[in-house]
């Protein structure tokens, strides 16, 4: 799938330890970019910047579990279960390190996974997160409560 004016795009599901994510991959070159969404989102908010980078090497680009195209397997899931996606996405495209380019939920994955597993992760590009919870942060877990729990995501999209 080629998005206009865009690079060419392969979109396919890989296996993430039992569970099926949704994954793009453009660009060639020796650097892997892996993108990772914030919280209701999908890998799509990465489309304006997926030319740029492509012309720098390959951009991945998934849909975290529970998000877009990608399965939602039984919950709760914590920040290490999600930087065990990013590995299994990584291996199942036969990827050995990758720089890591995560916004605001998927910054904490990136730097979850670059502590849990240092030897995969060719450097870091945080957007918008934090390195751990504070008061503002806090309300983000009454509405994860909300939708893993009873209503969905749809209950705290906008």
């Amino acid at each position: 799938m080629t998005k206009p004016g865009g690079p060419a795009r392969e979109v396919r599901q890989v296996n993430a330890g039992g569970h099926r994510l949704r994954c793009s991959l453009s660009g060639s070159g020796e650097t892997t970019f892996l993108c990772l969404h914030g919280l209701v989102d999908r890998s799509e908010i990465w489309d304006r910047l997926v030319p740029g980078l492509a012309t720098r090497g390959r951009v991945l680009c998934v849909d975290q579990r529970g998000h877009g195209g990608s399965e939602t397997p039984p919950g709760p899931y914590a920040r290490e279960d999600l930087a065990r996606d990013a590995v299994c996405v990584l291996e199942a495209l036969g990827v050995t390190r990758a720089v890591l380019v995560g916004h605001s939920m998927g910054g904490v994955v990136a730097m979850t996974t670059a502590l849990a597993y240092p030897d995969r992760v060719a450097g870091l590009v945080l957007i918008g997160t934090a390195s751990q919870c504070s008061q503002k942060v806090a309300g983000w877990y009454e509405r994860i409560a909300r939708a893993g729990e009873s209503e969905g995501l749809a209950a705290i999209a906008r």
